[in-house]
């Protein structure tokens, strides 16, 4: 039995005509929803001029650091060897709930090295020296052997970290927390100076020691603490 879709089409409009039912047929109409509404969003950036308030537009469009490309080894000296200082930092200690950790390097851990993985505390010397180890072996790998690290872990001793000036929230960007939501709330800007702030007070904290010469090293690595485990 053959089925004939424009009788059906047509029986179905009669009847919504006979039974005074509105159609209406539109071809090609082009349906505009709402635009959402726009956020009243602000960011409030702290500065040496006090508080400036910009929007996220304008925020994104901000460059704060300068990009770096691959680096490229030069044809003449297909070799190269590069020296890096490595600073152990910790903060000043503390026991505010809104950061993890108490400020300091965790050098308990799990116990025993065969307790954890090979990442895990305690954060020691020769720890943060196998992590370079790592980095060395990553880096003559896939320069095909081009590329050699070699580096010093400072300070000497160790279990010794160098101190910082200011707690951990001091360098974190945060900017408050919403009781309501549960939301922690951070600043961009903050955060990424915070990061600036770090390296700053690891090198003039490092500078306090007499065995390090800065001339020596063709760049600097810091490790802070952070989580304890």
């Amino acid at each position: 039995m053959e089925v004939d879709l424009h009788r059906i089409f047509a029986l179905l409009l009669l009847l919504n005509i006979c039974g005074a039912e509105r159609v209406v047929i539109t071809k090609n109409k082009n349906y505009n929803p709402p635009s959402p509404p726009q956020l009243n969003i602000q960011i409030k950036l702290m500065g040496t001029k006090g508080v400036e308030t910009i929007s996220p537009k304008q925020f994104r469009t901000a460059h704060f650091f300068k990009e770096f490309g691959l680096p490229r080894l030069r044809k003449e000296a297909r070799q190269q060897n590069l020296h890096i200082l490595v600073l152990k930092v910790e903060f000043v200690p503390d026991d505010d709930t809104l950061t993890t950790g108490n400020g300091r390097m965790d050098l308990i851990g799990f116990g025993s090295p065969s307790d954890g993985l090979f990442y895990d505390p305690p954060h020691t010397k020769k720890y943060f020296e196998r992590q370079m180890d790592f980095l060395h072996n990553y880096y003559r790998a896939n320069s095909f052997g081009h590329c050699n690290i070699s580096y010093v872990v400072k300070p000497d001793r160790p279990t010794d970290c160098y101190q910082l000036a200011n707690k951990m929230s001091y360098y974190s960007g945060f900017d408050h927390y919403d009781p309501k939501t549960g939301f922690v709330w951070f600043n961009n800007y903050a955060m990424e100076m915070g990061m600036v702030r770090i390296v700053a007070d690891a090198i003039a904290a490092a500078d306090q020691d007499p065995t390090i010469d800065f001339s020596e090293y063709d760049a600097i690595i810091v490790f802070h603490a952070g989580t304890l485990l």
